[in-house]
């Protein structure tokens, strides 16, 4: 619920720690889709050669810099303690790679913040084979693979994970402590208890790059908001989901990427109409 009397600080503050030279779409559109999704405050934490791309592209976000390599990748993990800095939720991993400076990155973050956390993408394929690694957290983390991403999670193959989303999600579950959201048709969302749900909306016009950090957004902006990690999961699934449905009236192929924060209002819509019924 939003009060009338709230203000932007009422609905907290995400920080996005991502990106890197040529991939700092990645960050922009997560930015932008938790700004729709009802974020307070977003930064974007990117190394310095991506905060020109970022700053132009979410004029609503601050950005936090980070030194980068001559990749242009993040270097270190000094800034860390001073980004996570009055935040009420970190989202990490979007076209961060997986460097030596990114692993820093990540395990900085690890030790330093025990709030709300969504890894996505190269901050779990950073993981391979440890999911053990985020046991205990006082909140339960959210993770957000593909596939592939949850098959180097466990240390599977692939058509392990494809042949039995439900099961390897909740293993994965069951060993990280984590939310695990494992992205395909019928999303499936699992919780450490062996408990999973199917994401009833979405289809193939999600199905093309960028709709992940879309997702990451989402879900990142309503723990920001407060939101227990296992309904940040559902609905944020759901939102995107429907967001993806809609755009698929516009574009019959694949629904850009950049074109679902947007879409992301007319589901969240639907969805406060439905609950009022």
């Amino acid at each position: 619920a939003r009060l009338p009397d709230a203000h932007k600080g009422s609905f907290g503050h995400l920080l996005i720690a991502a990106g890197a030279a040529g991939r700092g779409g990645a960050v922009a559109m997560a930015a932008r889709s938790a700004v729709v999704s009802g974020a307070g405050l977003v930064t974007m934490a990117v190394p310095e050669p991506v905060v020109p791309v970022v700053d132009g592209s979410c004029l609503e976000a601050m950005t936090h810099v980070f030194s980068a390599d001559e990749s242009g990748a993040f270097a270190d993990g000094k800034e860390v303690e001073i980004a996570i800095k009055n935040k009420t939720a970190v989202a990490v991993g979007p076209g961060m790679g997986t460097g030596a400076g990114a692993a820093v990155v990540l395990d900085r973050l690890l030790e330093s913040w025990n709030g709300p956390l969504l890894l996505d993408a190269d901050a779990i394929n950073l993981l391979a084979g440890k999911p053990e690694r985020l046991a205990g957290r006082d909140v339960p983390p959210v993770l957000t693979p593909h596939p592939g991403e949850l098959a180097r999670l466990l240390g599977v193959e692939t058509d392990e994970v494809v042949w039995d989303r439900v099961g390897a999600a909740r293993t994965a579950a069951a060993r990280s402590g984590a939310v695990v959201v494992a992205k395909g048709y019928g999303t499936v969302i699992a919780d450490p208890d062996g408990q999973a749900w199917i994401n009833p909306t979405g289809d193939v016009g999600l199905a093309s790059g960028g709709s992940g950090d879309v997702l990451t957004g989402t879900i990142g902006s309503l723990l920001a908001q407060g939101c227990e990690p296992l309904r940040a999961a559902l609905v944020g699934c759901w939102l995107h989901g429907r967001a993806g449905e809609l755009g698929g009236e516009l574009y019959p192929a694949a629904v850009p990427a950049s074109e679902l924060p947007g879409l992301l209002a007319d589901a969240w819509r639907e969805l406060e109409e439905s609950d009022e019924e």
